[in-house]
């Protein structure tokens, strides 16, 4: 279940980038906060994953349906539309940390950011992959 807003209820939805209709691969981490969390996401364009519980030593190997790779598409592409800053972190005691790299052909792009930094453009990813990340390793 996804609290980000459905693909075909994005307002004003950025054109998919070139960037996209290639092979890609996305990886998301999530860590610290008050239960000191480490947690880890990998996607590629084909949808396949692989979710991960450091702490717990747990991983599930999974893959998107097609609703979730056309919302994650629409996602990236708002989030990504423009340059990001490396960092977005601003000081924060137990906030979670969060890194997202994005490879494709020769592009490559790392952020950094806690949860009082997370821009308003990557909000909206950061919120989907969380709720995924949460969502596939629940018991």
């Amino acid at each position: 279940m996804s609290t980000a807003t459905p693909a075909a209820q994005t307002p004003a939805a950025t054109p998919l980038p070139t960037v996209l209709l290639q092979s890609w691969r996305l990886e998301f981490e999530r860590s610290g906060g008050i239960a000191g969390l480490s947690q880890r996401l990998t996607l590629d364009d084909s949808g396949q994953g692989v979710f991960a519980d450091l702490r717990r030593d747990r991983r599930v190997n999974g893959s998107l349906t097609p609703a979730e790779m056309a919302e994650l598409r629409v996602l990236l592409a708002n989030a990504w539309s423009q340059a990001q800053p490396a960092s977005q972190t601003q000081p924060c005691a137990d906030c979670f940390e969060y890194s997202l790299s994005f490879n494709a052909g020769s592009r490559e792009e790392t952020v950094r950011a806690n949860s009082l930094g997370v821009s308003p453009r990557l909000r909206p990813l950061v919120q989907w992959l969380t709720t995924l990340l949460e969502g596939r390793l629940a018991p």
